[in-house]
């Protein structure tokens, strides 16, 4: 009897938890009535207030984990962050570096000024390339986390309804078990309850879990916004260079 109600206690577990379910038939196989009511009613509770237990624990672990790979996310943001400021920071002094060595091959007026209105064409370029590029980066962050979010509250609803079902199984189990109902019946009833339970369960995790559709067309719209910012950068620095070449007759 201890042997049953431990493997009937392993398997619920796994039901409730959404790992798995997995009832064997040797969990119940047919018994003597003196033993099988003992076996299914009597140890329901027990069973049940202990996985209890270990539900809450599985979900503190489940939160951690999430806080876990919000953290990374977080941590790989800045390093991109970090290296693309460096980047950036190597071109400027690259650039400063073009622009002296242009001072110096300017002679006339004319050049001069052609050297300074190409600097400022150069740098407006590049100003219009980074506040597009950033506000691209800064709206793809601002819609993945909405992305997760969403994800995190569908998964967490899945989970609730779950739960409240599972629970109105059990009561249900309890409640004929008390009323002297044949437990071959109260058995059959739960098992058959269960399934649907899971099926559904399954049914809205994965709906939930469908994150990277949904990163598919954010993906999609930074990229278009990038190539954008690039490209006008392209035409607009091809314009000035065009124009202090003239400047320099070339």
């Amino acid at each position: 009897m201890k042997k049953n109600s431990k493997r009937l206690f392993t398997i619920f577990l796994g039901v409730l938890i959404g790992v798995s379910f997995l009832l064997p038939n040797l969990i119940f196989a047919q018994q003597k009535s003196s033993r099988v009511q003992p076996t299914f009613c009597q140890r329901f509770g027990e069973n049940f207030s202990r996985i209890g237990q270990r539900i809450a624990e599985r979900e503190k672990k489940i939160e951690a984990n999430r806080q876990e790979r919000g953290k990374k996310l977080s941590q790989r943001w800045q390093t991109r962050d970090s290296r693309l400021n460096q980047i950036r920071n190597r071109w400027n002094e690259r650039r400063q570096q073009h622009y002296t060595k242009l001072e110096e091959r300017a002679k006339t007026d004319t050049q001069k000024q052609a050297v300074i209105a190409f600097r400022t064409a150069v740098e407006a370029a590049i100003n219009a390339r980074r506040a597009a590029i950033d506000g691209a980066i800064s709206k793809f962050k601002e819609d993945i986390n909405q992305a997760i979010t969403s994800r995190n509250s569908k998964m967490d609803a899945a989970k609730e309804e779950f739960k409240k079902a599972v629970n109105a199984a059990i009561e249900k189990a309890k409640s004929d078990c008390a009323l002297g109902v044949d437990p071959k019946i109260v058995r059959q009833t739960f098992l058959t309850s269960m399934k649907a339970v899971q099926e559904k369960f399954k049914n809205d995790k994965l709906a939930a879990e469908k994150l990277k559709d949904s990163l598919k067309p954010i993906q999609a719209t930074k990229k278009a916004e990038i190539k954008k910012a690039i490209d006008d950068f392209k035409a607009a620095i091809e314009k000035a260079r065009n124009d202090l070449k003239a400047a320099f007759g070339e």
